[in-house]
């Protein structure tokens, strides 16, 4: 440090000197003294001040000269420089400082900076994310989706995105739903389009300061009442399950598919703390907040004092957030594996955007949150997901990819005179017999039409099935195989399920102890199926819960300050064994299960699944069972020929899934007035007759199902219209469902009075031609063979017997009919005996 020269140090001793006397009070100024030695102090700083300018152009000179001899050198070494591309474009005159160059380049945004921006745009240099966050780069991305907002155009030559700009202020919002693709059809944005798959926490901010300047074009004084701008964009990607989630897909753009299970409670998060000092009114600078730190004033800096602090209302900014659960589907979740969860993050006018039971597709970016662990002291972290758009799949058929080519297939299959009964054969073909059953469970599949009356009151569409019966009659068997066919379902049982965990309940949150609300197994099921098994195992209790989700379709709470209405709108498919383990057929259904009149009521049809002994389906059922264990055997020839492959009757199983979800999307069925009228007969036969017989009684809503069954059957031939087939349809399963739920005698006397009811549009000449077969293929296993002929009989009054409870007789008709004949019968009038050769009929 150079010495002092005599003149500072005699003005600084006469500065000292004065202070001291002043401080002192001791000696009197000298007014005279005092401005010459002011003159002489001024003087002295200007000089001193003029040598500090000196000294600091000598540096600037020597820096400049330091900087253009180490550029020289860097290039003679034959090394670039650890610098932007921008930075080191067309230029190799170094007699420019560099610090000089860099200032001339980036003074103003006019064309030369725009083509090195471009330029450098393709020439991404060192971590993308740090590369990608410089301001020159963001500026620029901004600029280009600000012009992609203004200019893009649809199809027909109209402004892409000003009407949903337009529509959204209407609205009062803040999202501008923006679809990626075309994003990648426009050459300057494709490469921004994989940044923000790649780095979406970066570039999604631009391109929402880009929205808001579009909006702003629009409507000035928006920014008056919304701050904010978000650009609500969905992945381009394909749909990653929740379970498939890793480490290396943190801070990037995934979009998953999942039911919203459960929904925290709003909250307030704060961004920007404003705060004023009580002691001194001061104002203190804004407080910006981090998520994992917030952040406070510890002392004034007017004052220096600790406060107290006054919250600062007007200027310190809050955002609504809120935390929901989303599962994946069990569709996705793979054999012997749990479905996943996880937490997803809802900010500003995402809140409250979605209910627990929707299906959702969430796009957002994943990564982790943590709370304190038991000991205070550790944290424990779990993944989480913050949403950047939500779109709800309201339809079945987004589950699968339908391309022109199957939608082409399917309209040639509805024309098909028997497409029912192809369908029929397609429910589960590796289960031998049981038609009504498999009709039953394809009615469910496909459901009738949800009805709104006057707007308010609501009919639901979904049918309801029961399955009851004697054990080993594959009962679970067909809930499994429905699980298959939905894409959305839920399978519980009735010794594992409550009423809260089939409906909702309300449960405290572990991190913030607030109530939260968790929708149940018909709510998660909403537009699917659920399924039941063991349904007598439920206690009356329990079962009294489901009375509201299986009529209404809803589910209300009212609990720990929680008022919510959520939706179950999903067919229930159940299965139950009776009390004492065997279905007794002398006894009323009622008398057979420990189930109450509301919760039976409320099944549209009621299957009873017996296991009777009977030689000749034992046979052809024992033929079925080894056939499948045979087929089904790994060891099996692929290429080796499949009697059910190869039935041209049964339709493959992924056609089958597609051809439900389609004709739940595209028919919607009406019923006509000059078609309710046999339905309407139907419903007062079956109320007069149970009213004289004293059986179960036929509930009015039977009426609705069979409705509902008849506009099943018109979405199986793809019709928008329910003719007289359909109704045949619903009266004869509701019918039969009825009937089947009485004791033996009054089935019989309730199947007279219903014939034409339960078997229509057949001849009864196909009928009782049915019922012979059945009954000679059961005497070639019983009488013995006559020689030397081989010839077998059977009387005319046993035939007799066996139609006896279709209410029909058999005339002489029956017996010269061709169809008789073609089946190889012979009629012997005078001993009033039918004859046959062993083997031969059909």
């Amino acid at each position: 440090m150079s010495a002092l020269s005599d003149a500072d140090a005699e003005s600084l001793h006469d500065v000292d000197g004065s202070e001291g006397l002043h401080d002192d009070s001791e000696v009197e100024d000298d007014d005279d003294n005092d401005e010459d030695d002011l003159l002489e102090y001024a003087a002295e700083e200007r000089s001193s001040q003029s040598a500090e300018d000196e000294s600091e152009c000598d540096l600037d000179e020597a820096r400049d000269a330091s900087e253009a001899e180490i550029a020289a050198l860097k290039r003679a070494g034959g090394r670039r420089h650890a610098l932007p591309t921008v930075l080191l474009l067309d230029s190799d005159d170094d007699s420019q400082p560099l610090r000089g160059r860099r200032l001339d380049r980036f003074k103003t945004r006019d064309g030369d900076e725009l083509a090195a921006v471009e330029e450098m745009f393709g020439q991404p240099r060192g971590p993308l994310a740090r590369w990608l966050s410089q301001k020159i780069i963001l500026d620029h991305i901004t600029r280009l989706f600000l012009k992609h907002l203004l200019q893009k155009r649809d199809s027909e030559g109209k402004l892409l995105y000003e009407e949903r700009i337009c529509n959204m202020c209407i609205d009062q919002k803040q999202s501008l739903q923006v679809n990626l693709k075309d994003t990648v059809a426009d050459p300057s944005l494709k490469d921004v389009c994989q940044w923000v798959h790649a780095c979406p926490r970066v570039v999604i901010p631009a391109l929402d300061q880009a929205a808001k300047e579009a909006v702003l074009q629009h409507y000035t004084m928006y920014a008056d009442t919304h701050s904010k701008i978000f650009v609500r964009c969905e992945a381009v990607d394909s749909l990653v399950s929740i379970s498939d989630l890793r480490c290396s897909h943190n801070n990037t753009l995934v979009r998953f598919e999942g039911t919203v299970t459960k929904r925290e409670r709003q909250v307030h998060q704060l961004q920007v703390l404003q705060v004023t000092c009580l002691c001194c009114r001061f104002s203190l600078e804004p407080f910006a907040q981090a998520a994992d730190r917030p952040s406070k004033p510890k002392r004034c800096p007017h004052c220096q004092s600790r406060g107290p602090f006054e919250l600062d209302q007007c200027h310190t900014v809050f955002e609504d957030s809120q935390i929901i659960r989303a599962q994946e589907n069990s569709s996705n979740v793979q054999a012997a594996h749990q479905a996943r969860q996880i937490a997803v993050i809802l900010q500003d006018d995402l809140v409250n955007s979605v209910k627990p039971g929707e299906n959702v597709i969430i796009t957002g970016i994943p990564g982790y949150m943590y709370k304190r662990g038991p000991d205070l002291q550790s944290l424990q972290f779990y993944r989480s997901v913050e949403a950047v758009h939500i779109a709800h799949t309201q339809d079945t058929s987004s589950f699968f990819f339908l391309t022109e080519a199957d939608k082409a297939e399917m309209q040639r299959l509805a024309t098909s005179p028997d497409i029912v009964e192809k369908i029929v054969k397609s429910i589960a073909p590796s289960i031998y017999g049981h038609p009504l059953i498999k009709k039953g469970i394809a009615a469910t599949l496909f459901g009738g039409q949800p009805k709104k009356v006057d707007g308010k009151h609501s009919i639901r569409g979904d049918i309801h099935m029961l399955l009851m019966g004697d054990p080993g009659t594959a009962k679970s068997q067909f809930l499994k195989y429905a699980q298959t066919l939905t894409p959305r379902n839920v399978y519980a049982t009735g010794q594992g399920a409550s009423s809260v965990g089939l409906t909702a309940c309300v449960q405290r949150d572990n991190v913030t102890k607030e109530w939260t609300l968790q929708g149940g197994a018909m709510v998660v099921a909403d537009q699917g199926v659920c399924l039941i098994d063991e349904f007598d195992k439920m206690s009356d209790q329990d079962r009294k819960g489901i009375h509201e989700p299986m009529e209404q379709q809803t589910v209300s709470v009212s609990k720990a300050g929680i008022k919510a209405v959520m939706r179950a709108r999903c067919t229930v498919l159940a299965a139950a064994n009776p009390v004492g383990g065997r279905y007794d057929p002398s006894r009323t259904l009622m008398e057979n299960v420990n189930l109450t009149d509301p919760i039976v009521s409320r099944f549209d049809m009621v299957a009873i699944v017996l296991d009777k002994p009977d030689p000749v389906a034992d046979k052809k059922l024992a033929d079925h069972v080894a056939d499948v264990h045979i087929r089904s055997h790994p060891d099996y020839p692929q290429g080796a020929e499949n009697s059910q492959q190869h039935d041209l009757n049964i339709m493959p199983q992924e056609m089958l899934r597609k051809y439900i979800a389609y004709a739940k999307e595209t028919v919607h069925p009406t019923l006509r007035d000059e078609d309710s009228g046999k339905i309407q007969t139907a419903y007062v036969m079956a109320r007069a007759a149970a009213e004289k017989s004293n059986a179960v009684p036929f509930v009015p809503r039977s009426l609705d199902a069979m409705i509902r069954i008849a506009e099943a059957s018109a979405r199986m031939r793809l019709r928008e219209y329910v003719d007289e087939k359909d109704c045949d349809m619903g009266i004869s399963l509701v019918l039969e469902s009825f009937v089947s739920c009485q004791n033996v005698k009054t089935q019989k006397m309730l199947r007279r009075q219903f014939a034409r009811f339960l078997h229509p549009g057949q001849e009864y000449n196909a009928l009782i031609l049915h019922k012979l077969q059945e009954a000679s293929s059961r005497h070639e296993l019983r009488l013995p063979r006559i020689e030397p002929l081989g010839a077998m009989f059977m009387n005319c009054s046993e035939l007799q017997a066996e139609v006896e409870e279709l209410g029909v007789t058999v005339e002489a008709e029956f017996y010269r009919s061709r169809d008789f004949v073609a089946s190889r019968f012979a009629w012997e009038e005078r001993e009033a005996r039918i004859t046959w050769s062993k083997g031969l009929t059909r």
